[in-house]
């Protein structure tokens, strides 16, 4: 093998987590993109939430065949759902760094080999990188996730807390990031996706970087989503996500709970809190908007200046856009 300009990495152990659910058609190819990583000091954790498909042989005859690796298998005795069972998964982690990975995408060979390297110069806490976005036979669908999601609000990507909190563009495969914020990600929301709480936690007490390029092949099919679009303002608006009014509400009342949590955690300043309370208020005029328009009552005027009172412009496109709709 070549020598790698950061040979010292090698001293660091990557920690990466697989929380695991009936994903038998696609977790080898997975573990074999794991498997041919150029940066070799890892170890995989697999969380296995009560699989019912078999895999657990498929699994286990793969670990078999590598012993030689740090490979750890744990199936829990009753399903916890995706964001226990991937904070399970953190707290068996020994390494210096942890990477999220899902069971059904393929990565890179040089995914943590180049992840490390950039957050290592860049000094951040927490780094991601692009994705290519496949189909489940690996046809390329988008060459770049990143491009596809650029808010409706503005043109530039932008990792900062103040983005994070409205529009979420970060996705769970890329993540890499230091294991001291473990403590702070502990215990997760289970009202976002695990990428959406990594990011705008990390957003908070580190700076996040981002590696332009892909790492990772994000297989889209029928029983996934892209996690980094559940929240997206300008997905709904652009039309990249076709949803009801009554899926929105649903999706506004777990912002607020999201948010609550989010508040919760230890360590913020008072800066931060003042900036999700006022989040709060927000999401709160909305959802209040969205409920009386399921039954026709509601003063549109008087939302929309209560929204402008508070800054809250997506929320005031939102609300033009159910209106219209409705």
């Amino acid at each position: 093998m070549e020598n790698k300009e950061y040979n010292s990495d090698e001293e660091n152990l990557i920690s990466i987590v697989l929380p695991y659910y009936n994903r038998k058609e696609f977790i080898i190819d997975q573990l074999n993109s794991i498997l041919v990583q150029t940066y070799e000091n890892w170890e995989l954790i697999i969380v296995d939430d009560c699989s019912t498909d078999g895999s657990e042989e498929i699994i286990q005859k793969f670990i078999g065949e590598n012993k030689n690796r740090r490979i750890t298998y744990k199936k829990n005795e009753r399903n916890l759902g995706l964001m226990k069972n991937f904070e399970k998964g953190l707290n068996y982690t020994s390494g210096e760094y942890i990477a999220v990975c899902d069971s059904d995408d393929v990565w890179f060979p040089d995914k943590l080999e180049k992840e490390l390297e950039r957050l290592k110069k860049g000094n951040f806490g927490m780094v991601y990188s692009d994705l290519v976005v496949v189909d489940k036979d690996l046809k390329v669908m988008k060459q770049s996730f990143i491009k596809s999601c650029l808010s409706f609000f503005s043109n530039q990507r932008d990792d900062s807390f103040d983005e994070l909190i409205n529009d979420n563009h970060i996705t769970a495969p890329t993540i890499l990031f230091m294991a001291e914020l473990k403590q702070k990600l502990i215990p997760f929301s289970q009202y976002v996706m695990q990428d959406y709480w990594i990011a705008i936690v990390s957003s908070i007490f580190s700076s996040i970087g981002y590696l332009n390029k892909p790492t990772v092949f994000y297989r889209q099919h029928s029983e996934n989503m892209i996690g980094a679009s559940q929240f997206s303002a300008s997905g709904l608006i652009l039309g990249r996500k076709k949803i009801s009014l009554e899926n929105h509400l649903k999706i506004k009342k777990n912002s607020l709970l999201f948010l609550n949590d989010l508040s919760s955690v230890k360590g913020i300043n008072g800066e931060i809190k003042n900036k999700i309370n006022k989040k709060i208020k927000k999401t709160k005029i909305l959802t209040d908007y969205l409920s009386k328009l399921k039954v026709n009552k509601t003063s549109f005027l008087k939302c929309i200046l209560d929204c402008w009172k508070l800054s809250a412009y997506r929320e005031i496109i939102q609300i033009i856009y159910f209106r219209l709709k409705s």
